[in-house]
């Protein structure tokens, strides 16, 4: 389901979330520090050279958080040249030495260099609890070439800690109920699948999501036409995984096989978009049942469809549509709740409201599958690529 503010409670729904992380860098870093290439600050223009004052002492009389600030928007600046340069030690050594802290620094590098980043940045935005161990705010950024339009651009709490002058990385994650990106899901797969891009935390399974994914875009393709199948599939390692790709609360998504949604929840035309699978559900449903739910959110990235204005019967019998065009289900499993209705109740009255597709809609089910009805009996009746430029 493309619905901003509500999920969907159906196997095959996808969503959009629009939430949108507003970042300030404060005025302390532009105006107290100037930084040095070696993660030390003096104040700009206080004379301490020609005055005697040393380094030190020009440190001790400023404002601490705005020291803390400029060590740790020193370490985060070395850390995008690291990426920049992958350089594994030089990233290492912005990350303090707990077992944690090189755990953490090992996964993040490894994702980021496997991953065809265009670009990558990690911002200070502000301090959120201060001391020798302090917290912060920083606004990541990032986007991979060939999918992403834009960058991505999320909210993330880190913990630093003090190392004599220079600030180390402690921890590193998603405050609250912000978006976790998919480099910080632990140890990813990245795999090119022709044209889309699997990255899956469950090695294990990414030979049977990579040749699900490749079947999911001809399917797409042979509906859509020129659609190049630039499609990013992400296979967290549980369903937690997956709320924390969406920033969702736990157990939301218990049910939901499949999402598609905007990486950063925005929903202009230019947000990047991740399909997004529950491996407990997913992997329940069979090959078929697999291969229908893939394509189903292939189809609403290939077409945007969070982004546009468009009844929901539509967006999401259109989906089905293409998802089943070619797959081997008969119409008698495919829409047999609604047609078990229709024989107990008779011919429905209208198409399915955009209330209907509610998590909390009574026959959610007869819903999904009027609308596949109704796309189908359009491609039926005026052909498939009319109900193409219909859509």
């Amino acid at each position: 389901m493309v619905r901003p503010d509500e999920p969907s409670g159906r196997a095959t729904s996808a969503r959009f979330l629009g939430i949108v992380a507003v970042v300030v860098l404060p005025l302390l870093l532009v105006s107290a520090l100037a930084l040095r290439g070696d993660g030390t600050s003096s104040a700009p223009g206080s004379g301490a050279q020609s005055s005697g004052m040393n380094t030190t002492d020009a440190r001790a009389v400023a404002d601490p958080e705005a020291v803390r600030a400029a060590a740790a928007a020193a370490a985060l600046f070395r850390q995008q040249q690291a990426v920049t340069t992958q350089d594994e030690r030089a990233f290492a050594a912005t990350f303090a030495s707990t077992p944690r802290a090189r755990d953490l620094a090992e996964e993040i590098f490894a994702n980021l260099t496997r991953m065809p980043l265009s670009s990558y940045s990690l911002r200070y935005v502000g301090e959120v609890s201060g001391g020798a161990r302090w917290t912060a705010d920083v606004q990541a950024r990032w986007a991979l070439a060939g999918y992403d339009q834009r960058p991505v651009a999320v909210e993330l709490r880190a913990t630093f800690v003090r190392r004599g002058e220079v600030a180390k990385l402690v921890d590193l994650s998603a405050p609250g109920a912000g978006r976790t990106p998919e480099w910080l899901l632990g140890r990813l797969d990245v795999r090119r699948v022709g044209a889309a891009l699997l990255l899956s935390a469950q090695p294990e399974g990414s030979d049977e999501i990579a040749s699900l994914t490749r079947r999911a875009v001809r399917d797409v393709r042979r509906v859509l036409g020129r659609w190049p199948g630039t499609v990013v599939v992400v296979l967290p390692r549980t369903t937690e995984g997956l709320e924390q790709l969406l920033g969702a609360s736990a157990g939301s998504h218990d049910s939901i096989a499949a999402v598609t949604s905007a990486a950063d929840g925005t929903s202009d035309a230019t947000t990047p978009v991740r399909v997004l699978l529950n491996p407990p559900i997913f992997t329940a449903l069979g090959r078929t049942g697999a291969r229908v739910v893939l394509a189903h959110e292939a189809t609403h990235a290939a077409t945007g469809a969070g982004t546009r204005d468009l009844p929901l019967w539509l967006v999401e019998g259109f989906a089905d549509y293409v998802a089943l065009a070619r797959a081997p289900v008969p119409v008698e499993v495919a829409a047999g709740q609604a047609l078990s209705r229709v024989r107990r109740e008779g011919s429905p009255t209208g198409l399915p409201s955009d209330g209907d597709f509610s998590t909390a809609a009574h026959r959610l089910g007869v819903s999904y599958e009027s609308a596949w009805l109704a796309c189908r009996l359009i491609a039926q009746q005026n052909g498939e690529d009319a109900l193409v430029r219909f859509y």
